[in-house]
C-alpha cells in the first residue's frame, strides 16, 4: 500500500494517472478527502494531500512518500486561479485552516500560499519514510513507487506510460510573480531554508 502525499499543487494527480496506466488500482483522494481519513482498501496507491493531519493514525504497513515541488511554482498556482479567494475552494480551505491555523493569520493570498507549503510539507515530512521532488520524478523513481505498492514493472513500461499522460495534467494558472517578489516577503528566509533542506 502506497500513500504519495505533502502539499496541494504538488504533482499527486500526475502520480495517479501514471499508476492507473500502470495497471494499479490507483486513487485520487478517495480514501483520504474531507470526510474520510482512511484507507481503501481496493487501492494499491493513494494519491491525497488531504491525508497530512492523518499520517499519525495510518497503518504502519501504509508506505508513505514525500512528493515536494518547488515552493515558488507552488505558490504561483495557488495564487494564479485564486484558491484562497474562490467560494468552491472554501471547504478546503477550512480544511488548512482547521490543521493549520497559522495560514488563516497571513495577510493576504501569497503569504497564505507560503505558509501553507511551510506548514503542509513539514507536518508530512515527520511521517513520511522517504521523499522526492516532483521536478526529479523520473521513470527510475516512479518504478520504485511502484513496487512500494506491491507491483512490478520495468523501468521502459514506466517511460511509455509517462510519454501518454504528459507533463501537463492538471494544470492550472499560474501568478506572474518573480522569485524576489516572493521571497522578500517575511516569510522568504523560511521557504529558502526549507528548500534547500528539500534539494532546492
Amino acid at each position: 500500500m502506497l500513500l504519495v502525499t505533502g502539499c496541494g499543487r504538488s504533482g499527486t494527480g500526475f502520480v495517479v494517472q501514471v499508476m492507473r496506466a500502470l495497471g494499479l488500482e490507483a486513487g485520487h483522494e478517495v480514501g483520504y478527502n474531507l470526510s474520510s481519513h482512511a484507507w481503501n482498501q481496493s487501492l494499491d496507491v493513494e494519491a491525497s494531500w488531504l491525508a497530512v493531519p492523518h499520517l499519525g493514525t495510518a497503518s504502519s504497513r501504509i508506505h508513505v512518500v514525500h512528493q515536494v515541488r518547488n515552493p515558488l511554482n507552488v505558490v504561483r498556482s495557488f495564487v494564479g486561479f485564486g484558491f484562497f479567494e474562490r467560494a468552491v475552494d472554501k471547504p478546503y480551505r477550512d480544511f488548512i485552516f482547521k490543521h493549520a491555523p497559522e495560514v488563516i493569520k497571513q495577510p493576504d493570498a501569497i503569504d497564505k500560499s507560503m505558509m501553507y507549503w511551510l506548514a503542509w510539507n513539514r507536518r508530512t515530512q515527520v511521517h513520511a519514510e522517504s521523499r522526492h521532488q516532483l521536478e526529479q520524478l523520473d521513470a527510475v523513481k516512479l518504478q520504485t513507487l511502484v513496487r512500494l505498492a506491491g507491483r512490478a514493472v520495468t523501468v521502459q513500461q514506466v517511460v511509455q506510460v509517462m510519454a501518454k499522460v504528459g507533463n501537463k495534467y492538471n494544470t492550472r494558472p499560474r501568478a506572474d510573480l518573480t522569485n524576489s517578489e516572493i521571497l522578500s516577503r517575511p516569510l522568504g528566509a523560511r521557504i529558502h531554508e526549507l528548500a534547500a533542506e528539500y534539494g532546492y
